[in-house]
């Protein structure tokens, strides 16, 4: 029987858990933080909550809310995450191969 896959965090639950942590960091409820950025405050949780898909304007509003570089909040991959999708792809790759 095999092992449980490896579950490797997609891109909108690392920016989401990223954009919380950068929030409570800064002491920001979700309410200032939204207002902060010129959003509704519901927006935030569901950013936070990888519900939703952000257009480029919010990312820059977001980055000023939380007085960051906008090129900060795109480093949400740890290293060993991303070692352990890389490692996971060529797995994968490596048992299509067999399989052919």
């Amino acid at each position: 029987m095999p092992k449980d896959p490896i579950r490797v965090p997609n891109a909108l639950d690392l920016f989401g858990k990223k954009i919380r942590l950068m929030r409570e960091e800064r002491a920001l409820s979700q309410e200032k933080l939204a207002e902060l950025c010129g959003v509704h405050r519901n927006y935030i949780g569901r950013v936070e909550r990888a519900e939703t898909n952000m257009k480029f304007e919010r990312v820059i509003r977001l980055s000023v809310g939380l007085k960051v570089r906008p090129e900060l909040l795109f480093r949400l991959i740890p290293k060993h995450t991303l070692a352990d999708a890389i490692e996971l792809e060529k797995a994968v790759k490596k048992l299509n191969r067999r399989k052919e």
